[in-house]
C-alpha cells in the first residue's frame, strides 16, 4: 500500500515537470504593450486559441456589411437610413393596409380620407409596414366600434322622439309631420335646393325626427295657404270644395295646438284636427 502510494506521488510529479518544460512561452508577450494585458484576451492560452475564438465569433455575428447601426439621438437622416434598411417604405404607397371582417369599409376603407391620413402619419413617423398595419387595425376597430354606438344611440333616439310627438299630437300626428314635411320642402325650393337632398340633410343632422325642429316646421307649414300633403299623402288644395274646407280647418286647429301650452287642450284641438284631415282625405 506504501508502495503505491510513493508511485502515485511519483508520476504526478514526473508529469508536472514535463507539461512544465513542453509548455511555451506566454505567447501575449508578442503583441504590442498596450493590448497584451487586456482582459477580453486573458483566458485565450495561445494565438490559435484567440483566431478561433475570433472565427467562431465572427460566424455568429454574420457578416459585418449587414449590420444596422443605431442612430445618435437628434440625428434624423441616420434615423430614415436605419428606419428604411429595417423595411419602412421609401413611399406611402409602400404600404398596403387590408382590413379585417369586422371593420365598414365605407367608414375606415384603405380609399377613405381617415385612412390616407393615416398612412401619411404612418411614412412620416417611419413606421415598417408590419407596424402600420397593426395600429391601423386597433385605431380603426376603436372608430368602427364607436361610429356602432353612435348609430345605435341615434336609433334609439329617433324611435324616442317619435314615440314622444305621436303621444302629443294623438291622432293628428300624421297631419303635423305633413305640414312639417312640406315646409321642408318649400324652404328648400325658395333657397334653390333639391328638397330630396334637402331632406337627406337633415335625417343625416339628426334632424328628421327632432321634435323642436319639427314643430317648428309644422307651425310654418300651417302658416302657409297653398297646396300641402294630408295624412293620406295626396294634393289637396284650398277654396276647392268640402275637402279643402276641412283641409282648412286641419290647418287651423294644428296651427293653434302647435301655440297652445295647455297640454290637455293641446291634445284636444290636436285630436279635432285629426277628425278634420279624416274627412278631409275623403
Amino acid at each position: 500500500m506504501t508502495h503505491s502510494k510513493y508511485r502515485y506521488l511519483y508520476d504526478a510529479e514526473v508529469a508536472a515537470t514535463v507539461k512544465t518544460a513542453e509548455a511555451p512561452a506566454d505567447w501575449k508577450l508578442a503583441l504590442p504593450e498596450d493590448i497584451r494585458g487586456n482582459s477580453a484576451i486573458g483566458k485565450y492560452t495561445s494565438a490559435e486559441h484567440l483566431a478561433r475564438g475570433y472565427v467562431a465569433l465572427n460566424g455568429r455575428l454574420g457578416d459585418p456589411d449587414s449590420y444596422i447601426p443605431l442612430p445618435k439621438a437628434g440625428d434624423a437622416a441616420a434615423l430614415s437610413t436605419t428606419l428604411r434598411r429595417l423595411g419602412a417604405p421609401e413611399k406611402v404607397e409602400g404600404y398596403k393596409l387590408t382590413l379585417g371582417d369586422n371593420l365598414p369599409a365605407d367608414i375606415v376603407g384603405t380609399d377613405k380620407p381617415l385612412s390616407k391620413a393615416f398612412l401619411q402619419a404612418a411614412h412620416a413617423n417611419g413606421l415598417l409596414p408590419s407596424q402600420a398595419q397593426g395600429v391601423f387595425a386597433s385605431v380603426a376597430t376603436v372608430i368602427a366600434e364607436a361610429h356602432r354606438a353612435d348609430a345605435a344611440a341615434t336609433e334609439v333616439r329617433h324611435k324616442e322622439n317619435t314615440a314622444a310627438l305621436q303621444k302629443e299630437w294623438g291622432d293628428a300626428y300624421k297631419g303635423h309631420i305633413a305640414l312639417a314635411e312640406g315646409a321642408i320642402t318649400k324652404a328648400a325650393t325658395a333657397g334653390k335646393f333639391d328638397p330630396v337632398a334637402f331632406k337627406e340633410k337633415v335625417d343625416k343632422a339628426g334632424l328628421g325626427t327632432d321634435p323642436d325642429f319639427l314643430k317648428a316646421f309644422a307651425f310654418f307649414g300651417s302658416l302657409v295657404g297653398e297646396p300641402t300633403a294630408g295624412p293620406t299623402g295626396r294634393q289637396q288644395g284650398f277654396g276647392t270644395g268640402t275637402p279643402a274646407e276641412h283641409e282648412a280647418k286641419a290647418l287651423e286647429l294644428q296651427r293653434k295646438a302647435i301655440a297652445e301650452p295647455n297640454i290637455t287642450e293641446r291634445k284636444r284641438l290636436n285630436l279635432e284636427a285629426s277628425k278634420e284631415w279624416a274627412l278631409a282625405s275623403k
